[in-house]
């Protein structure tokens, strides 16, 4: 769903925290008072029962776990240290640990970090070192500029 556009649901019941009883999507109630809108989620602090079903089969975490480890981050994707502004952190796995076994969950990540940094490297940490020492010590400095002095 594109940025600021409006949810699809004919929901007009609110819940306490603000968030539709249909789609659990934020609401704002319009000058009339009586019609509601649905906004993209952003992230909070509520747990959604969809959510939690899907990261409790998915993963093998409640959704208190979530949170807690949504606390312990301070809200931030692990790796960047950014806040989601749309969508929630993904619980980020290992892939070679089966699910519910100790070490399977490793943190929770926003998309970018998670598809496309760990993604692209295939967990791999030698890529993801070898990235860092490109970054600290690029070998065209050496190369094109060895004897440039003043």
């Amino acid at each position: 769903m594109a940025r600021g556009a409006k949810n699809k649901c004919k929901g007009t019941a609110v819940n306490e925290d603000g968030s539709c009883t249909k789609c659990f999507r934020d609401v704002r109630v319009k000058n009339d008072g009586t019609t509601y809108s649905h906004y993209p989620k952003a992230p909070s602090n509520r747990t959604d029962p969809r959510h939690t079903a899907y990261i409790l089969k998915t993963y093998g975490i409640t959704g208190e776990q979530y949170m807690a480890l949504l606390a312990a981050q301070d809200g931030k994707c692990f790796i960047c240290e950014k806040a989601p502004k749309s969508k929630r952190l993904a619980v980020d796995h290992d892939h070679d640990i089966p699910l519910g076994e100790p070490g399977h969950v490793r943190g929770l990540l926003c998309r970018r970090c998670n598809h496309r940094l760990l993604g692209s490297a295939h967990d791999a940490t030698r890529i993801l070192y070898r990235a860092i020492e490109y970054l600290t010590n690029p070998p065209a400095k050496d190369v094109l500029y060895a004897d440039d002095g003043p």
